[in-house]
């Protein structure tokens, strides 16, 4: 069972990774565009 959370926080910790990257990836290519 502790595993299993152990497996479940991993997989969000993922995720939320992943979001914040493509976030600011987003964010970086619009501040870019603005100051071109």
């Amino acid at each position: 069972m502790r595993l299993r959370v152990n497996l479940g926080l991993k997989l969000t910790l993922l995720i939320i990774n992943k979001l914040l990257y493509l976030k600011l990836k987003l964010f970086i290519c619009l501040t870019g565009h603005l100051s071109a």
